[in-house]
């Protein structure tokens, strides 16, 4: 995305998100706000959001952009479907693919990579080198990175029950 496309979608997002969102008192002179919340910390992740804010795009628009951090603790799916905030940004699909199988009342309007970023690997003494080489392994995973796993062995057609799946977060000493 060039940086004129890149500055039209975050003006025209920011005035999209600003009308369907928030309503503003006719008499009211405040700027609508629009709460981000954030899958993380601010971080490298939302470059095109804060440089957009920094540079005024938003103000120009007569918005008030808000960043709202995330963590291990908060689900920031969850907290916009519950209308505590306007929009939010998550590093990772897999929150998003777990929403709608859920039906919970959220939708995905933008992509930052087209495809997916997760990445498999294994070690060189005992290389996987594709799909069907899982079958008999474990297969250490975060808990919203099973999704992608059960997709990845469906398009395959390897039964899960085939790989052994150990939920982990950042203590790798289970594998």
């Amino acid at each position: 995305m060039t940086d004129i496309d890149r500055r039209h979608f975050l003006k025209a997002s920011g005035a999209a998100a600003a009308t369907s969102f928030v309503s503003v008192d006719a008499h009211s002179q405040a700027k609508p706000i629009v709460n981000m919340q954030l899958g993380w910390i601010l971080s490298g992740n939302q470059m095109g959001e804060v440089c957009a804010k920094a540079l005024g795009y938003y103000e120009q628009e007569g918005i008030e952009m808000r960043f709202q951090a995330g963590g291990p603790n908060i689900d920031g799916v969850a907290v916009v479907a519950a209308g505590r905030f306007e929009v939010g940004q998550v590093s990772s699909s897999p929150s998003l693919m777990l929403a709608a199988s859920q039906d919970i009342p959220v939708i995905c309007f933008a992509a930052g990579a087209q495809e997916h970023p997760y990445a498999f690997f294994s070690l060189k003494k005992n290389p996987i080198r594709e799909p069907k080489d899982l079958i008999g392994k474990k297969v250490g995973i975060q808990a919203t990175g099973i999704i992608l796993l059960r997709a990845l062995l469906a398009k395959n057609k390897i039964p899960e029950k085939d790989v052994q799946i150990v939920t982990l977060g950042a203590d790798m000493s289970r594998c």
